[in-house]
């Protein structure tokens, strides 16, 4: 059990689950350095594992390889204690509704990303599909 700060905690998790997968690197690392290397040498990311709070600051950094916050093209995936969550991977942008700038590309791959969890690989081809 661990009784010190969440990141810590986190930390300490990873580590003990990474031992049953050898087959993974695992790379520990400030927030602060993962973003400045996902902005140097973003190729050498395939998983971003963090905090809620760190996840949503470098997904956002992210999201400005596709062309920044507003055009809500990235999606991305949150494991929870009792399963999976999908959201795209923008803040909200609420001036942009009805101007017809909005886009949903990020809302329809994380809802695909959610019926693939669900076992619904049909449904979540079509909707990456559609369009």
């Amino acid at each position: 059990m661990c009784f010190a700060k969440p990141a810590d905690c986190f930390a300490q998790l990873a580590i003990e689950v990474a031992k049953d997968y050898p087959e993974i690197t695992l790379l520990e690392m400030l927030v602060d350095t993962c973003a400045m290397e996902l902005v140097r040498a973003p190729e050498q990311f395939e998983v971003i594992v963090t905090t809620n709070l760190f996840g949503d600051i470098l997904s956002d950094e992210a999201c400005m390889f596709v062309g920044g916050l507003g055009c809500w093209v990235a999606s991305r995936k949150h494991w929870v204690p009792r399963g999976r969550c999908s959201s795209r991977s923008t803040e909200r942008a609420p001036n942009l509704v009805g101007t017809g700038k909005a886009n949903p590309t990020a809302t329809i791959l994380a809802s695909a990303m959610m019926l693939d969890y669900l076992g619904e690989a049909h449904h979540a081809n079509s909707l990456r599909s559609s369009g």
